[in-house]
């Protein structure tokens, strides 16, 4: 399985394992990619360098996977207002 292409602004689907991928924009991948270790992205650059796609895309997924997992949730919808008396007109 190889990654999907990435888009010419940055970003775009991470194939897994199980069937399914990982959507991240160019602000996500950069921001994925920041939070692997020093030596996992060494390694990752090293691999992509010396043609070991395989490496590369190995770690290129672990490291969405760990960020899609450790990103905060959309926060929720607010509440609707209570109707009160107040907002009820009857005519």
């Amino acid at each position: 399985m190889q990654l999907a292409s990435l888009y010419g602004q940055g970003g775009g689907r991470i194939p897994l394992a199980d069937g399914s991928s990982i959507t991240l924009s160019r602000a996500d991948l950069t921001k994925c990619i920041g939070a692997m270790s020093l030596a996992d992205c060494r390694t990752m650059h090293q691999a992509a360098c010396t043609g070991d796609a395989e490496t590369a895309q190995r770690l290129l997924r672990e490291a969405a996977q760990r960020y899609q997992a450790s990103a905060a949730a959309p926060a929720a919808a607010p509440a609707p207002l209570p109707i009160t008396r107040a907002r009820i007109r009857l005519r």
